[in-house]
């Protein structure tokens, strides 16, 4: 579970700077994002942990001043999807740089974002050590936290993870788990359909984040169901 110091680790992707969340399902508007982070650090001050994947222009120009005004800076972290530095709506290496100076935390999110689990050993280590260096390049900071793109990944990214440098694992999984000196830390993602859900959950933490729990237990094994798997349990 989800350490008591924190009642949850969200996990955003792109805030759009306006009401219209452009058809992306994981978009989510500016003043959505704004009112929900309000209302739950009133209720719960500093007990959030914010994460954001993918490395969008909007980390910087958008998530990153609402941050400040609710004082959650230094709980926040940004995973850079490295290949989409300076691409069309995502960060420059001098806004990468000028957001690693501030205090919150940086890590990656694999270089070209193909899902880990697609990967040989040899490919997937490259991603990650490539990941990692140019991060530290453009910012000057050592980095050893690890967004896993689409949640998707399986038992031979902890070894290739320990190798390549990194000692935590931000996972897609409502629950953490450690293995062999790799922290995995699960988040609770914020998309635009579950928006309205979200008061209820700050009402009532404790159970939602028993109920997650049970919810994505319940969806991963009936997807294995269907595919022929047994029943697992979170590891």
């Amino acid at each position: 579970m989800i350490p008591d110091n924190y009642l949850f680790r969200w996990m955003l992707h792109k805030v759009n700077p306006g009401q219209d969340p452009q058809n992306s399902y994981y978009t989510v508007p500016e003043a959505a994002f704004r009112d929900m982070a309000r209302r739950i650090e009133s209720l719960h001050p500093g007990r959030i942990l914010y994460t954001f994947d993918d490395g969008y222009s909007t980390d910087f120009e958008v998530s990153l001043p609402i941050l400040e005004e609710i004082g959650a800076e230094p709980r926040s972290y940004f995973f850079i999807s490295t290949a989409w530095i300076g691409k069309e709506g995502h960060l420059t290496k001098t806004q990468l740089r000028q957001l690693a100076s501030r205090s919150v935390s940086v890590g990656t999110h694999g270089h070209t974002h193909i899902y880990f689990d697609r990967l040989k050993d040899k490919r997937l280590a490259e991603e990650l050590s490539v990941s990692r260096q140019i991060v530290e390049e453009v910012t000057g900071k050592p980095v050893n936290a690890l967004s896993v793109p689409g949640g998707r990944c399986n038992n031979r990214l902890t070894g290739l993870a320990l190798a390549a440098g990194y000692k935590r694992i931000f996972t897609s999984n409502p629950w953490d788990k450690e293995i062999d000196g790799i922290r995995y830390l699960g988040r609770y993602c914020i998309h635009r359909e579950n928006l309205l859900r979200l008061p209820r959950i700050y009402s009532h933490p404790v159970f939602y984040r028993n109920l997650l729990v049970l919810e994505h237990f319940g969806k991963r094994n009936l997807r294995d169901l269907l595919s022929g798997k047994f029943f697992t349990f979170p590891q």
